[in-house]
């Protein structure tokens, strides 16, 4: 039982600091338009694909 939450608080840290990673990198380095133009492009058509 202490293990499992403590192996819970380790993934729960280690996620965060992935979280906190991306946001850094996101911030010193933005993403351009044409990259986000791409993003939502991309995002579009993996959506139309689906057979709702």
């Amino acid at each position: 039982m202490i293990i499992e939450a403590i192996d819970r608080l380790v993934a729960q840290c280690e996620s965060e600091e992935v979280d906190r990673a991306f946001v850094e990198g996101y911030t010193r380095i933005p993403s351009t338009p044409e990259e986000m133009a791409w993003a939502e492009w991309s995002a579009t058509e993996s959506i139309r694909e689906e057979p709702w």
